[in-house]
């Protein structure tokens, strides 16, 4: 098992969302996991099906819960589609996103 699947099991991510890059400092003692998704994914954001991304949100970053003592920071930037109305929303505003199960577990969110 490599380590972007040890992550990938351990934080419960599911389709379209995986863990594409770990980064291990033992010097600072933490792991950074940088996050994406799956390209071609459509994406289920207030009722409608969605499946072009517009843009992305900057990059964020939120503090995980330690990983064998190591401050764990999750990184990634969260694609935004555009609606029927014209607004355009963080693929995170729908409850059915996967990756939101991590996050609500989260310790703090950081910058």
């Amino acid at each position: 098992m490599t380590d972007k699947e040890f992550y990938q099991k351990v934080l419960g991510l599911e389709e379209p969302w995986r863990v594409e890059e770990v980064k291990l400092d033992m010097a600072q003692k933490s792991v950074e996991l940088r996050v994406g998704y799956q390209g071609g994914w459509v994406w289920e954001v207030e009722g409608m099906k969605v499946s072009v991304v517009y843009d992305h949100a900057p990059e964020r970053r939120w503090r995980h819960l330690d990983t064998c003592q190591l401050e764990t920071i999750l990184v990634a930037k969260v694609p935004r589609v555009k609606l029927e109305d014209g607004r355009v929303v963080t693929v995170l505003r729908a409850h059915q996103t996967p990756l939101l199960k991590v996050f609500f577990i989260m310790k703090v969110g950081i910058r």
